[in-house]
């Protein structure tokens, strides 16, 4: 057919184009959404130890693929510092609390995370009447590693988990991580939450 002969009907091809366009794009967004790391928050919960109580974030990894190694850092009165992951062994020699060995703190800011596993990561610790954020570090405190002061009860303390291709980052009042009974210091405070052994 010559070529003064074709009749193209110019706005309704520009119009399909674009709309294929977009479909095409929105389709891409959706998928590379639904395979992204999100963070499935799941509340806190109260641990007792035998160094004190720790508050524990409760979350779960939802996605496609694991984001691999994470770190948890914990920010409050403008000091950032890695959480303590349940998994890395506390650093202390045979788990002595009187035997803290600095060398094997950064050891405890990483972890390997994977998508569909709920995770236990403690934020804070309570050895007595007073809140304390809770790092490696802490284990040596009386000698001197941990210098961090303790809460006050208006301290805002914001969590950001960070892995491969993923971050999330959210703050918490120290009323709604350890319950407000506890923020007015009354160890018989009662608390709607889970109390399990580390």
């Amino acid at each position: 057919m010559p070529i003064e002969q074709m009749n193209v009907d110019w706005p309704n091809a520009l119009v399909g184009a674009l709309v294929g366009w977009i479909l095409g794009f929105t389709f891409d967004r959706l998928i590379i959404w639904s395979r992204r790391v999100r963070v499935a928050f799941a509340g806190f919960e109260i641990v007792e130890t035998d160094f004190g109580t720790l508050y524990k974030m409760r979350f779960k990894l939802k996605g496609y693929e694991d984001p691999g190694e994470c770190s948890c850092e914990l920010t409050t009165n403008a000091h950032t510092t890695f959480a303590k992951w349940d998994e890395c062994p506390n650093p202390l020699r045979n788990d002595r609390l009187n035997a803290f060995v600095p060398e094997m703190v950064p050891a405890t800011f990483h972890q390997r995370l994977h998508v569909g596993r709920e995770y236990h990561i403690p934020i804070l610790v309570k050895p007595n009447n007073e809140f304390f954020v809770f790092d490696g570090w802490w284990f040596g405190r009386n000698a001197g590693y941990y210098t961090q002061p303790a809460l006050a009860r208006e301290s805002v303390v914001a969590i950001t988990l960070r892995g491969s291709g993923f971050a999330w980052r959210r703050a918490f009042t120290l009323q709604e991580i350890v319950g407000v009974g506890d923020v007015a210091l009354s160890p018989s405070a009662p608390r709607d939450a889970t109390k399990q052994g580390t």
